[in-house]
């Protein structure tokens, strides 16, 4: 398995993994989209482009470092490497420390500097932009299964920008089918070739409701009917009836959509 990029040595990304701040920049470009949602500006004045750049060109350089990193560098003593360019920092200061002589008196004379430059312990540092969640982040958010459902969630949400023109249960219909075929045909092709790929995360409601979908439309253009009830379908061997996989996936557009709104605010994830 390959370990997830966690920073270049010197800059560390608090979450040790780069998909979170993915998602982030995914969700605000859509949240700009959105004629609902208002982002404020000031909050992500210094992100630049955001609308016009995929992720991976808006990502190098120093955004990663500037926006989401940590400077390991200025939280501990270390040693500066020969060629290394000493950096001026307001809460840094180079000392020269000689390995010929008492390491006590070094000592002495390393704290008697210290409290001339009035060092003190602060906080720890935060990135400009950190990721929030309610509870432990690292036991919550930021687990395999919580990150597979956010991303099902921003394709949903893209989905449902996409066809705003249509009308509200009709929505919601075809953001279910888009999200579907989505998930089916990635994880279909991984099987046909043997891929050691990670599937996408698709809850049965979706599967469910999409094939009742599938199913009414054939109906209506074999027989005529307007519509087909949710209560006439079957209920198949997930024991979830259409009904209840269009109620949760209504619930799981719900969700998006705070999610948007955080991002909005200026917060991912926050509570959603």
């Amino acid at each position: 398995m390959v370990r997830p990029w966690e920073g270049d040595g010197r800059y560390l990304l608090p979450a040790r993994k780069v998909e979170p701040y993915r998602l982030w920049f995914e969700y605000l470009k859509l949240a700009l989209k959105d004629p609902d949602i208002e982002v404020d500006p000031d909050i992500y004045a210094d992100w630049g482009n955001v609308e016009n750049l995929t992720f991976n060109k808006w990502w190098g350089g120093a955004t990663w470092r500037n926006l989401f990193a940590v400077d390991t560098f200025a939280q501990a003593v270390r040693v500066i490497e020969d060629g290394e360019e000493i950096g001026s920092d307001d809460g840094l200061i180079t000392v020269q420390i000689s390995l010929k002589r008492d390491p006590n008196e070094s000592l002495r004379d390393l704290r008697d500097i210290l409290e001339e430059y009035e060092a003190k312990a602060q906080k720890a540092a935060k990135p400009r932009f950190a990721l929030s969640s309610p509870g432990n982040l690292q036991q919550g958010f930021l687990v395999p299964q919580r990150l597979a459902s956010v991303r099902l969630m921003r394709r949903l949400y893209e989905a449902w920008l996409e066809h705003g023109d249509s009308g509200r249960i009709r929505r919601v219909q075809l953001s279910t089918l888009d999200v579907y075929r989505w998930a089916k045909d990635w994880n279909d092709k991984i099987d046909a070739r043997g891929w050691k790929r990670e599937k996408t995360y698709l809850p049965e409601c979706f599967s469910v409701y999409a094939n009742h979908i599938i199913s009414n439309d054939e109906i209506r253009q074999q027989t005529g009917k307007r519509r087909v009830s949710l209560l006439e379908r079957p209920t198949d061997d997930s024991g979830i009836d259409p009904e209840t996989g269009r109620n949760a996936v209504q619930r799981w557009i719900r969700k998006a959509r705070r999610l948007a709104q955080n991002v909005a605010d200026g917060e991912f994830p926050g509570a959603y």
